[in-house]
């Protein structure tokens, strides 16, 4: 597994997919890989669910970077930007890795890169919600339009479309919802290219950024969004990680 991690360049993007529907024994485990203030931050989610999801993905969190680094992932130490967005000062092969998480439900992904920014969103499609009323709240005015425009069946899945993609944005830049979603517009139609279509505070903004949409379950939108040079998508198990 080492071997392969390893092997991690500017070229890819590598993202780590997991079912977070695990045994108890396999989170009370996870949940001792965890430094005391991860643990901490654990115990003050009153619902299980959400319990569960932050200390596997941050357990696996540790596993992945862990082995890219040839370190003990209980040795790691996260840092934190202003608004939250964790980071490592450690390096791989003299180059700053990064990464973003990204859980809905019963899945996680994890997107592992170098000397880049990246941000990651998945969705479950869930039809018990009002998804005019988010999409007029955080949509732009464009994105709104074309969200109203589609056809009822395929509204579902548009809103989700739209919705991660631009979560994947705002999760690169590691200021998350309060960036402001309707700063800037995004492709909204899932058979259109994932891209930003305008960026309000600089015409010239758009033209650094690559977006993608992910391969996941049914029943789950994905995207991916980091700024520089072209980069290929590189789909990892992490159940191999979870079996040993």
């Amino acid at each position: 597994m080492m071997e392969k991690l390893s092997e991690l360049t500017n070229e890819y993007i590598d993202v780590w997919q997991t079912r977070l529907d695990l045994a108890d024994d396999n989170i009370s485990e996870y949940f001792s890989q965890l430094d005391n203030e991860e643990q901490q931050r654990a115990l003050k989610f009153k619902i299980e669910d959400k319990y569960r999801q932050f200390v596997i993905s941050r357990a696996l969190l540790r596993q992945i970077l862990g082995m890219t680094l040839a370190r003990d992932p209980s040795s790691l130490q996260f840092h934190y930007e202003k608004l939250g967005k964790p980071y490592l000062k450690e390096c791989s092969a003299g180059k700053q890795l990064n990464f973003n998480v990204s859980h809905s439900h019963e899945i996680a992904l994890i997107a592992v890169t170098l000397s880049r920014v990246v941000g990651i969103d998945i969705e479950k499609q869930r039809d018990d919600i009002d998804h005019n009323k988010l999409a007029k709240r955080y949509f732009s005015s464009l994105e709104y339009d074309c969200f109203n425009q589609c056809e009822e069946d395929i509204r579902l899945q548009v809103f989700y479309t739209c919705w991660t993609r631009k979560e994947a944005v705002v999760k690169a830049t590691g200021k998350g919802i309060a960036y402001g979603l309707n700063k800037f517009d995004v492709s909204v139609h899932p058979d259109d290219p994932p891209e930003i279509l305008h960026t309000h505070w600089d015409p010239d903004e758009k033209s650094r950024w690559i977006m993608k949409d992910l391969n996941t379950d049914v029943g789950y939108v994905a995207s991916l969004a980091s700024k520089g040079e072209p980069f290929r998508i590189r789909y990892r198990d992490l159940s191999e990680l979870i079996e040993n």
